[in-house]
């Protein structure tokens, strides 16, 4: 094995750990140099599921000469974080990404906004009505589709290894079920119990009774001031993972 493949949210990026130890400290960068592979990190922070599954595929795709000599270190992110395809907004001196950055609580707030909007074509006909605010009468259902379609992210990606004799390793960054979204301030639904059986366990890694790294670095080594997973806890998350790795491989 050559390379170490990384992608997640801030908690993969390494976010507050470059003010302290440096990006080195991140449990990605600490992982790479103990297995002795050179790290490629695609992370970023307040990154969506559906940002790591695109990304994640797009790497796969232009470097398949690198793809039998890599490992594959996947780190999920909160469900109530969307992606949104935006165009090229260079053109109207923004930073030029196609993709930005959203979560269910902007949706909210976007659809209340445009509440009944109507929009028209140039001869003044009415071309369509915003229908988004119907999902104003299912926040929480707007919740449990955003953790069935990490599921579904999941059970994609992993198929793609397994099809493809991939090595890799899984885990959540947060709880997917507890976490907090800005709509309520309520545990997420479960996903659906069949599609969630579908899930391959055996390179999926859990934090003891704590299933996310969020939560065990909490209760056990504490958080940065912005609530990040601390030093100790990126230090011994990478201890984890190369002997998590070392024995399935």
């Amino acid at each position: 094995m050559k390379y170490l493949y990384v992608n997640g949210c801030s908690v993969a990026a390494g976010q507050e750990l470059e003010l302290t130890v440096g990006l080195k400290g991140r449990f990605a960068s600490l992982t790479s140099t103990k297995l002795g592979l050179e790290e490629i990190n695609e992370a970023f922070p307040a990154g969506s599921n559906d940002r790591i599954f695109r990304k994640t595929f797009s790497w796969i795709a232009n470097n398949q000469d690198k793809i039998n000599e890599t490992i594959f270190l996947i780190q999920w992110s909160g469900c109530n974080r969307i992606e949104v395809f935006q165009g090229d907004i260079s053109r109207f001196g923004g930073e030029p990404s196609m993709w930005d950055r959203t979560n269910e609580g902007d949706f909210y707030e976007t659809a209340l906004k445009f509440k009944g909007t109507k929009f028209y074509t140039p001869d003044g006909n009415v071309r369509a009505e915003n229908y988004w605010f119907n999902a104003l009468n299912y926040p929480s259902e707007l919740t449990k589709a955003g953790v069935e379609r990490t599921t579904r992210y999941i059970i994609a990606l992993q198929n793609y290894f397994k099809c493809n004799n991939l090595k890799y390793v899984m885990f959540h960054g947060f709880h997917m079920n507890d976490a907090v979204t800005e709509l309520q301030q309520k545990p997420l639904w479960e996903a659906d119990e069949k599609l969630t059986n579908l899930i391959d366990q055996d390179n999926f890694l859990y934090f003891d009774e704590y299933g996310d790294f969020w939560s065990w670095s909490k209760k056990y080594y504490g958080l940065m001031p912005e609530s990040h997973p601390n030093e100790e806890a990126n230090e011994k998350l990478s201890d984890i993972l190369v002997n998590y790795i070392n024995e399935k491989n």
